[in-house]
């Protein structure tokens, strides 16, 4: 199981918004040595961890455009977002799942609604956001076939978005 959750964390994590200044939905960020690079060339990624984001998008989103301007206007030109989230009380529910404090919790009915609103309000705040896919998926999506049903629910959401967003296409297979 720890070489799963690893190979999970590593293929879960994915660049998906691009800056309004940026916009084109082919402008990739790639690793080039030591720098990351799109089509303007080598940039500093210069982020900022906002786990709460997509439960902002859902429920507060007055507090989710603030805590973006203030990101922004810091200098940060990326934000990182959790997609999934077990913790109690505070839950991001792609689907419906029993909680690490044994809670039954239930999958958001405007989930990709409101990840497609995320990516577009970072953008509109001229950041990208690097997307946790995979967070807490022994809890919130334990088994393969729960975790590709929902790699193929994004698929249909979220592509195409056009200049701003875009997410990885794939399945995952068992360590």
């Amino acid at each position: 199981m720890p070489g799963r959750l690893l190979s999970w964390a590593i293929a879960g994590t994915v660049v998906c918004g691009l800056s309004s200044a940026m916009a084109s939905s082919t402008n990739l960020v790639r690793l080039s040595g030591r720098s990351l690079c799109d089509e303007s060339g080598p940039f500093l990624g210069l982020g900022a961890s906002y786990f709460q984001a997509l439960r902002h998008a859902k429920y507060d989103r007055p507090r989710l455009n603030s805590n973006l301007a203030f990101i922004a206007s810091r200098g940060f030109n990326y934000v990182r977002v959790l997609s999934m989230v077990n913790w109690d009380g505070l839950e991001i529910a792609p689907v419906t799942f029993t909680n690490r404090a044994g809670c039954h919790v239930e999958a958001w009915p405007d989930y990709w609604q409101n990840f497609r609103d995320l990516l577009d309000a970072v953008v509109r705040h001229g950041l990208r956001a690097e997307v946790t896919v995979f967070a807490d998926p022994q809890y919130v999506m334990p088994g393969l076939a729960t975790t590709n049903a929902a790699l193929k629910a994004g698929d249909r959401c979220v592509l195409p978005r056009g200049p701003g967003a875009y997410i990885l296409k794939g399945t995952l297979k068992g360590a």
